[in-house]
């Protein structure tokens, strides 16, 4: 077994199964139905941010919804359940697995949060800072602090793991 090759493949493997199912939704219209929805929420968006009230907590609402997004910090590892058999006695040399498990983990959630902050780029602009730099500066200190909670997470479920076995 190749252990530096072991996470690239079981990611390879993931996308494949799910490139399928993505074709099978593509393939059923709801890509057509999704882009409709895009298209129409995009005419409407200035009527909405028009329609909106001034007094309408923007902030809290926001920072709520990244308050969330940036705390769900779930690693993928591609871990299956004979692992704990077979790769027990790798444990040791799994550190490069472990910081592409968790490299991979922020880069889908990052780019999850960029897209949400994107759709939300407008309401941002209008409501809290017309300047564009401040929206990339926000995007920057989201990013960091996503880092800084999978890592987090990832010592987290590092020492539950120790708790449960006992060491």
């Amino acid at each position: 077994m190749n252990i530096e090759q072991l996470f690239s493949d079981r990611r390879q493997a993931f996308w494949n199964v799910s490139i399928r199912y993505i074709r099978l939704m593509a393939n059923s219209g709801l890509m057509a139905a999704v882009l409709a929805l895009i298209l129409i929420i995009g005419l409407y968006y200035q009527n909405f941010l028009d329609w909106l009230p001034q007094d309408f907590p923007v902030l809290l609402v926001l920072t709520v919804l990244f308050a969330y997004m940036l705390t769900r910090s779930p690693i993928r590892t591609f871990f299956q359940s004979g692992d704990l058999v077979y790769l027990l006695p790798l444990e040791a040399k799994l550190d490069r697995y472990t910081r592409q498990a968790q490299v991979y983990s922020w880069t889908i959630q990052s780019a999850v949060f960029v897209f949400v902050l994107f759709l939300l780029g407008p309401l941002y602009i209008d409501r809290l800072s017309p300047e564009f730099s401040h929206l990339l500066m926000t995007i920057a200190v989201f990013l960091v602090a996503k880092a800084w909670n999978i890592q987090a997470q990832w010592q987290n479920y590092e020492a539950n793991t120790l708790q449960i076995n006992g060491s």
